[in-house]
């Protein structure tokens, strides 16, 4: 089982991180009860780090963490990487 990470006063710290970036606008729809979810993170994420997320940096934040951790998808990705580096020098060619 994974190891809990706690903030100083023995509550436990949120998964998820957060940091400002450039954003874009995407519009989806989701399982209410998977929205009733994200709406509530904010206010855990306040109450143990003391800032408070907005929900579109916690669903940015999950979907990032969920996506960072599939290694299928990091091998696809850096195969994709590969293929590019090769088009490009034969193209040059």
């Amino acid at each position: 089982m994974p190891r809990k990470s706690m903030t100083s006063d023995g509550k436990i710290k949120p998964l998820l991180r957060f940091e400002k970036a450039e954003k874009k606008t995407l519009r989806v729809q989701v399982d209410s009860r998977v929205l009733n979810k994200i709406e509530q993170y904010p206010a855990y994420v306040k109450e143990t780090m003391g800032d408070e997320p907005s929900i579109d940096e916690v669903i940015e934040r999950a979907i990032d963490k969920i996506i960072s951790s599939d290694v299928g998808f990091k091998t696809w990705l850096k195969q994709q990487s590969q293929s590019a580096i090769n088009r490009e020098g034969n193209d040059a060619a």
